[in-house]
């Protein structure tokens, strides 16, 4: 794995995480985020979603970033890597730390859906854009 994937999979997932926290502001939902850690506020729910996407998108470039191939399998994995983590995430790990039922298909878990999908798409493009088309890294 070269520095260009994984920085575009860090750089993907922070900007990925801003645009899926201002669709979770939007709705209402993003002090929520906050109770993965155990502390339910504005202002934790975006440390907290930031620091999280920041990783996932580390992941991506260490899993579904080794296949891509152009803009179109970066597009297809992005969105299968925000699928996956939206199961796992909205799905299964946040109702597992919240108390909440598992796979509860509730207006705030289709948001999520929504969010977890452009995140991905962000991710698998701008990880494309820093490993495929080569964008130059100093340092």
């Amino acid at each position: 794995m070269t520095r260009n994937s994984l920085l575009g999979g860090a750089i993907g997932g922070l900007v990925g995480g801003i645009v899926f926290g201002v669709i979770l502001q939007a709705t209402g939902l993003i002090a929520g985020v906050g109770g993965l850690v155990g502390a339910a506020g504005v202002g934790v729910g975006w440390v907290t979603l930031l620091v999280v996407m920041t990783v996932l998108g580390l992941v991506y470039a260490a899993t579904f970033g080794r296949l891509e191939r152009n803009w179109g399998t970066g597009e297809l994995y992005g969105l299968a890597h925000g699928l996956v983590w939206w199961i796992l995430g909205a799905l299964i790990i946040m109702p597992l730390v919240t108390g909440e039922a598992l796979f509860a298909m509730t207006q705030a878990n289709w948001v999520n859906l929504l969010g977890y999908l452009v995140y991905g798409l962000i991710v698998g493009l701008v990880h494309h854009a820093m490993v495929e088309q080569r964008l130059p890294v100093r340092g």
